[in-house]
């Protein structure tokens, strides 16, 4: 009878394992197939978030008082190639720009 129970332990062990397993993978998939456009609108909502800027920061003294670091405004520009439709264009007029913005300094 003691070898009948140990199997059955181990079958219910076995099964919740299984299930446990086929949970996981069940949701992987929900997750990564059936949910994938939602999951990608997501994400390309977060990186094309715009957060302006609060205010200036401070500057950082040397123990004398002169100036360690400080504060310098710069233009911060991200393009996705792929939503670009004419790319040699935009290329022409960016580095137009980036030229004109090194010359003025």
């Amino acid at each position: 009878m003691s070898g009948y129970m140990a199997k059955w332990r181990i079958n219910l062990v076995l099964i919740f394992i299984f299930l446990f397993g086929a949970t996981v993978i069940g949701r992987l998939i929900y997750i990564q197939i059936i949910r994938h456009d939602y999951y990608r609108a997501q994400a390309f909502g977060q990186q094309k978030l715009i957060i302006p800027e609060k205010g200036e920061r401070g500057r950082i003294f040397f123990s004398q008082g002169q100036i360690l670091a400080t504060n310098k405004k710069e233009i911060f520009l991200h393009i996705n190639p792929r939503e670009i439709e004419k790319k040699e264009e935009t290329a022409l007029i960016l580095s137009e720009l980036a030229f004109r913005k090194n010359k003025a300094r």
